[in-house]
C-alpha cells in the first residue's frame, strides 16, 4: 500500500460512511480487499467514477483526496 501513496487513480465510489466515501479501484475486490477512504468530497458522488490522489496508507486501507 505504501508504494501507492502519491499516485493518481480512477476509483468507483461504492458507499458513504459518515462524512467519508468508501471507494475501490481496479485493484480492490469488494468485501475482500482493503478500501480507499475519500474524505472532503460530496456524498452525492456515490455510484460515480472519480479521479483521486492517494495520500496515505495503512496495513489494509488507503486514504485519498478528490482531484478536480
Amino acid at each position: 500500500n505504501g508504494r501507492r501513496v502519491g499516485s493518481v487513480e480512477r476509483v468507483l465510489v461504492d458507499s458513504a460512511n459518515g462524512d467519508s466515501l468508501i471507494c475501490r479501484s481496479y485493484a480492490e475486490s469488494p468485501e475482500v480487499d482493503g478500501e480507499i477512504i475519500l474524505t472532503g468530497a460530496p456524498l452525492s458522488l456515490v455510484g460515480s467514477f472519480v479521479a483521486v490522489r492517494i495520500t496515505g496508507a495503512d496495513e489494509y486501507d488507503l486514504r485519498a483526496e478528490l482531484l478536480q
